[in-house]
C-alpha cells in the first residue's frame, strides 16, 4: 500500500485502525506512526483460526481530515504461544537443522510431551510474497498421527 499519512505531524487527532482489512476502533493518538503503534500491539494470532503457526497480519491507520483522507500499513508477525507441556515445562531435544533457500528449518521435540516446535529462518509471508521471514509452528504428537493415518 502506498503511505501517504503524513508522518511528521504531531497534532494529536483520531485515527481508524484496521486488521486484516476490518476497521476496528477508533483511538487519538499524536501521529500516524504512533497509532500504528497500537495497532501493532493489539494483533494476537490467538485470534485467527490457525494459532499453532505464525501468521501475518496487516494492520492500518487511517485519517480523515476534512476531504483528505490518508492510510498507513504494515504486516505485523503474530507468533503462537507455545502450548503446556504435560510436565512442568518442556525438554526440548535439539533437531538437525535442514538448509533451504538462504534459511534453515528446524524442528525440536520436547522428550516429555512429544510436542514438536518447528523454526523455519527462511519464511515466506503468503498475502504478500515477502521472504526471510521467521516463523515458528507447534505440532502435537496427536496431530501428527492423525496426519499419517
Amino acid at each position: 500500500m502506498t503511505n501517504t499519512a503524513d508522518t511528521a505531524s504531531a497534532t494529536v487527532q483520531e485515527y481508524r485502525l484496521s486488521e486484516g482489512g476490518y476497521v476496528y476502533e477508533t483511538v487519538t493518538a499524536g501521529s500516524p506512526l504512533e497509532a500504528l503503534e497500537i495497532a501493532r500491539r493489539n494483533v494476537e494470532a490467538v485470534n485467527y483460526d490457525s494459532p499453532a503457526h505464525t501468521i501475518w497480519v496487516e494492520v492500518g491507520v487511517e485519517t480523515v481530515e476534512g476531504e483528505e483522507a490518508s492510510w498507513l500499513s504494515e504486516w505485523v508477525q503474530a507468533d503462537p504461544d507455545e502450548p503446556a507441556c504435560s510436565s512442568a515445562e518442556h525438554a526440548w531435544a535439539d533437531g538437525s537443522p535442514i538448509g533451504h533457500g538462504g534459511g534453515a528449518v528446524v524442528t525440536d521435540t520436547c522428550d516429555k510431551c512429544g510436542l514438536e516446535r518447528t523454526v523455519d529462518t527462511s519464511a515466506q509471508n503468503p498475502a504478500n510474497g515477502e521472504q526471510g521471514l521467521r516463523s515458528i509452528a507447534y505440532t502435537t504428537a496427536a496431530a501428527r498421527r492423525a496426519s499419517r493415518a
